[in-house]
């Protein structure tokens, strides 16, 4: 929905309301943000399953870090890959679009991992209750990687207008907000969502 339809869509919503004396102007505006908050709320989503899969990354970081473990593991890395591509076609997605995004995630999960093992080298590392890599931490990552692909399967951001487009960058830039990378780590996340075909 572009938001010329949204605004006009409110202006609608609030005029019906206003004929209607068991609707207070609060109940109005609480009405009308619901309303709004109804139509984000599916990339307020994808923003969130993708910030949660991201903020694991440190404890990612940690456990490799104690067990003398590279950031990359190629092996591993085609292993989620190739998850992501099976899955993509249970929720109607194109599979390689669908394997260009989560290399995209894969490639900023590394780059927090990075940031952390900087860190450390240069300050030391104080350990902490950190969550098991292959106990706890693979198997969160893969069902996180389901629910991103259901998400997007049912938000259709390839149906996204200009304005719609705009709204969902400025939220991706203001709500990833994970330790260890900037605004311009994120920017390719964006791309790759818009990239991703039915």
């Amino acid at each position: 929905m572009s938001i010329q339809v949204l605004l006009s869509t409110m202006i609608m919503m609030t005029v019906n309301i206003s004929t209607t004396p068991f609707y207070s102007l609060k109940d109005k505006v609480s009405l009308s943000l619901h309303f709004i908050a109804k139509e984000e709320g599916s990339f307020h989503t994808l923003v969130h399953l993708m910030d949660q899969r991201l903020s694991y990354m440190k404890d990612v970081a940690a456990y490799k870090w104690v067990n003398k473990l590279p950031i990359e593991d190629v092996q591993r890395e085609e292993i989620v890959l190739a998850k992501s591509m099976s899955a993509a076609g249970q929720f109607g997605l194109d599979s390689l679009s669908t394997r260009s995004f989560f290399e995209t995630q894969i490639s900023l999960a590394k780059t927090i991992q990075q940031f952390w093992f900087d860190q450390w080298t240069r300050e030391g590392f104080v350990t902490y209750d950190y969550a098991d890599l292959k106990t706890e931490i693979r198997p969160a990552l893969l069902e996180l990687g389901d629910d991103i692909l259901k998400t997007i399967a049912e938000l259709q951001p390839w149906q996204f207008g200009r304005g719609e487009k705009r709204q969902a960058k400025r939220l991706l830039l203001k709500e990833i907000l994970v330790k260890g990378q900037k605004k311009r780590d994120r920017l390719p996340l964006y791309t790759a969502i818009f990239k991703i075909q039915p």
